[in-house]
């Protein structure tokens, strides 16, 4: 975790001027991140040592909130939720205006960008690159960023790199536009500029499996329900 948290850390003075530098609106909010989400006594001990853990990463501060305090940052909680914790160094950001202001930005500056593209080899001599081979053409390279993701295992395979990155999948509900309910992410719930709430979300080691499980589903609902009544 303190590898996770200082790695955020330094991601998070990235995007502090992000929307200047791609010119760019990405809904860039500074509003910290409430999670740990406390509903029952036997669970506190447990949510102050991780805020006791996180807190030991330099330049790192969580804080446990009461339920008066919770409240007040965000009013619609229900009475179910004695404690919290909480991150004011957070913040959230839009991730399809994000990828869209890289993709324009990067264009601007001069790359080409080939959608619909799969990367189907990649040619390798004398332990250097040599060619991206795609089901599209063969690109010419000594060099490649791999940045694909959950395929960053297959794309590494191509190379004989072994990366140890494997698919999770996560299931989030949409609602449709309401009226401003959360001023920030709260657990595994957010609210979007055009007032939709994402509800989330399930870490289930399943591969690429994009089934949407039923049951899953419903209990993130009525976790949201019982939190935000």
């Amino acid at each position: 975790p303190g590898f996770y948290a200082s790695l955020s850390l330094e991601s998070a003075k990235l995007y502090e001027g992000l929307e200047q530098e791609l010119g760019e609106d990405l809904e860039y909010r500074p509003v910290g991140n409430m999670s740990s989400l406390v509903e029952d006594e036997k669970d506190l001990a447990g949510v102050e040592q991780f805020i006791k853990q996180q807190n030991r990463v330099p330049g790192l501060k969580l804080e446990l909130l009461s339920a008066d305090k919770a409240r007040k940052l965000e009013p619609a909680l229900g009475p179910n939720v004695i404690a919290a914790c909480f991150c004011a160094q957070d913040a959230h950001v839009n991730p399809h205006r994000l990828t869209v202001g890289y993709a324009r930005a990067a264009r601007r500056l001069g790359a080409n960008i080939l959608t619909n593209t799969k990367v189907t080899g990649i040619e390798v001599e004398h332990n250097r690159v040599r060619a991206v081979v795609t089901d599209h053409g063969r690109i010419h390279t000594d060099t490649v960023v791999v940045a694909a993701g959950i395929r960053m295992a297959e794309i590494g395979q191509m190379m004989g790199l072994s990366i140890p990155v494997v698919a999770s999948r996560g299931q989030v509900i949409t609602t449709e536009r309401t009226r401003p309910v959360l001023n920030r992410p709260v657990g595994s719930l957010r609210q979007t500029a055009d007032g939709s709430i994402l509800i989330g979300v399930t870490y289930q080691f399943v591969g690429y499996d994009k089934e949407v499980t039923y049951e899953d589903m419903t209990r993130n609902a009525r976790r949201a329900l019982r939190l935000f009544p």
